[in-house]
């Protein structure tokens, strides 16, 4: 049965700024995203209303050499905080942490390899018992034919990703 519910919404807010230093040719930027919103919902003709607010902060240098290799350190925190009223749920604290190395390098006959070195760190909350970090290394060998691109994409190289990725936005039943 379908029920009307009334008092949802959803605000969010980016910004994102990137400047050159022309002086020693690198590029700077930073960036803010937050979000809060509600939902509500039924389940069983139990009301559920969920509650997030999530804070997302980065800041990452770019430079590229000569036209043929490009580098970009990237860092980011996130943090959010869900709470439900319902049932069986209540709340939920994320924080996560993370560390990227990312390059291209530019070859002849429209190829580029390109890869990135992530660490990240989640830290314990109220659903995982204790912190958790690993690296991520991925790369990519792409080929360009005009508007078209083949790649070939290899993925967690290390196998250090025995985590559960815990991004999250609402919880709902």
């Amino acid at each position: 049965q379908y029920v009307q519910t009334n008092g949802n919404y959803n605000m969010n807010s980016n910004l994102y700024i990137s400047t050159p230093i022309k002086k020693i040719d690198l590029n700077i930027n930073g960036g803010f995203y937050g979000q809060i919103n509600k939902t509500n919902s039924f389940l069983n003709n139990i009301e559920n209303i969920s509650h997030n607010k999530s804070l997302n902060l980065s800041f990452g240098v770019q430079k590229t050499f000569d036209s043929i290799i490009d580098l970009n350190i990237d860092y980011d925190v996130k943090f959010s905080n869900i709470s439900v009223k319902s049932n069986t749920l209540t709340e939920s604290n994320q924080f996560n942490s993370s560390l990227t190395f990312r390059n291209e390098i530019f070859l002849p006959w429209k190829l580029s390899l390109e890869s990135s070195m992530e660490w990240n760190y989640l830290l314990k909350n109220n659903s995982y018992s204790e912190n958790s970090s690993f690296w991520l290394l991925n790369a990519k060998l792409k080929r360009s034919f005009g508007k078209w691109n083949v790649e070939l994409i290899a993925n967690d190289i290390l196998n250090q990703n025995k985590s559960v990725w815990r991004n999250f936005y609402q919880i709902q039943l």
